[in-house]
């Protein structure tokens, strides 16, 4: 009788054992959707750094693109300025020659005219210093003079100067030279009389020309564009020249 009960025993557990193998057990079944589970997540993982780094190099390049420009758009503006600034240094100093000699009697034609041709000689980039009287006519002026004759009485920028007392400097929108025979921008101030009154404006026109030479001297890069705009959005200089056609046309 103990021998057929160990034989029981026996083939229970070979049964036991065979279907154990038939059949994987539930915690191998486990480790292996645990496996995939965490391998999926560190794909995501991955892919989202990837995703993330993507879009933070290009905000980082947006960043730096913009910084340039802004650093670039003030590097212009300075340049700009301080080319207008030295130029309304000489309108001012002939202003003030004026009323010196206003002050003493009447004005001596030589010592104004010296004057004129001093600040001609300071201020390069202006084509000249002119002084218009109350009529709008070319009173003073030595340098790049093609119109000695030249009347400005019908001009907006003249009569702003004439109409408002209290005005500083006026820059003008780009105009065809009066006496020259090139497009300008023009810097102007006005002249008072002892009482008051409009006594003429002084005036140095500075070319387009000179204004685009400045500011190609600044790199924008191979496919860079500079447009330098009047406060009436008039454009006023461009770089490359290429560029300012294509806007002049469309």
């Amino acid at each position: 009788m103990a021998e057929m009960r160990r034989i029981k025993v026996g083939s229970s557990t070979r049964t036991t054992q065979e279907r154990q193998g038939n059949k994987p057990p539930m915690a191998q079944q486990s480790g292996r959707a645990a496996l995939l589970g965490v391998g999926s997540f560190c794909i995501l993982v991955i892919v989202v750094l990837v995703a993330w780094a993507i879009l933070q190099g290009k905000a980082d390049a947006h960043r730096t693109a913009e910084v340039t420009n802004s650093n670039l758009s003030q590097a212009i503006a300075d340049n700009l300025n301080s080319m207008i600034t030295q130029i309304d240094l000489g309108l001012m100093a002939i202003q003030d020659e004026v009323l010196r000699q206003q002050r003493l009697g009447s004005i001596v034609e030589a010592e104004l005219a010296a004057a004129v041709s001093r600040q001609d000689e300071r201020h390069s980039n202006s084509l000249g210093f002119r002084i218009f009287g109350a009529d709008g006519r070319l009173r003073y002026g030595t340098k790049n003079i093609s119109e000695r004759n030249a009347d400005i009485s019908n001009l907006d920028d003249f009569n702003f100067l004439r109409d408002h007392p209290g005005s500083g400097l006026h820059v003008s929108a780009p105009v065809p030279g009066v006496t020259t025979q090139l497009w300008l921008i023009v810097l102007g101030r006005r002249i008072n009389n002892p009482d008051g009154s409009f006594g003429g404006a002084v005036f140095a026109p500075i070319p387009i020309q000179r204004l685009m030479e400045t500011l190609a001297a600044v790199n924008i890069g191979p496919n860079g564009v500079i447009v330098v705009t009047h406060r009436d959005h008039k454009i006023a200089a461009w770089v490359p020249v290429s560029a300012g056609a294509a806007r002049q046309t469309s």
